[in-house]
C-alpha cells in the first residue's frame, strides 16, 4: 500500500506519532495513521502528494514530516469471518547480524 512512498516488506523505520482525524478521540477511536520515520531517506513523497492532491499541511512548519511515512490501518477478518478488527501492518523487531555483534556485550 505504501510502496509508492518507499515502504515494502522488510523496510526499516522508527515508529512515531499516531494521527487522528478531527473529532476522533484518542483512546476511543483508532488512529487514521501512524507515522514511521525512514532513516536515511529524505522526502519520500507523501507530504508533497498530500499538499498537491488535498491541499493539506501546507505550512512550512510541517516540512519536518517529509521523511516520515504514514502507515494506514487495515481491516482484518478471522478465517471463519465471524470477527473483524483493525490493525496496522507493522512488526516490531530488533536484530543484529553475527558480524556486527562480534566482540560486543549485549544485554537484553
Amino acid at each position: 500500500q505504501n510502496v509508492a512512498f518507499g515502504y515494502t516488506n522488510g523496510a526499516e523505520g522508527i515508529c512515531g506519532p499516531a494521527i487522528f482525524v478531527a473529532g476522533d478521540k484518542p483512546g476511543q477511536d483508532s488512529p487514521s495513521a501512524i507515522l514511521v520515520k525512514c532513516p536515511g531517506r529524505k522526502d519520500v513523497g507523501w507530504l508533497r502528494w498530500l499538499r498537491e492532491n488535498h491541499r493539506l499541511l501546507l505550512s512550512e512548519e510541517f516540512d519536518c514530516l517529509s521523511d516520515w511515512v504514514p502507515i494506514s490501518p487495515q481491516l482484518v477478518q478471522s478465517a471463519d469471518k465471524k470477527k473483524k478488527w483493525i490493525c496496522f501492518p507493522m512488526r516490531l523487531f530488533w536484530a543484529k547480524t553475527i558480524h556486527k555483534a562480534q566482540g560486543q556485550s549485549l544485554s537484553i
